[in-house]
């Protein structure tokens, strides 16, 4: 009975993960596809005689995305400190 109750969280375990990773790489993906949208608008602009809302456009998206980048490996080293901190207090008493 433990076995199969450990097979069944590892099951679990397994399809959280991979259902993670889809969603960040569907994400991904979007972000890309909105970014490349975004560029595309931004040169056309440009190109129209709208030099500086075209720049604007393209320059903001690119902060957008490196401040997302930022954010992310800020929040993933909070996030892996904070694990390293909770393994190394002791474990309180009943």
């Amino acid at each position: 009975m433990a076995e199969k109750n450990q097979e069944h969280r590892h099951e679990l375990e397994t399809k959280v993960i991979e259902g993670n990773v889809r969603a960040q790489s569907r994400g991904q993906w979007f972000m890309f596809f909105i970014s490349v949208l975004a560029i595309t608008g931004g040169v056309y602009l440009i190109s129209i005689g709208k030099d500086a809302t075209g720049l604007g456009i393209i320059i903001g998206d690119l902060v957008g995305l490196v401040g997302l980048f930022v954010y992310a490996d800020v929040s993933k080293k909070k996030e892996l400190r904070d694990k390293g901190t909770q393994l190394t207090k002791p474990l309180s008493g009943p």
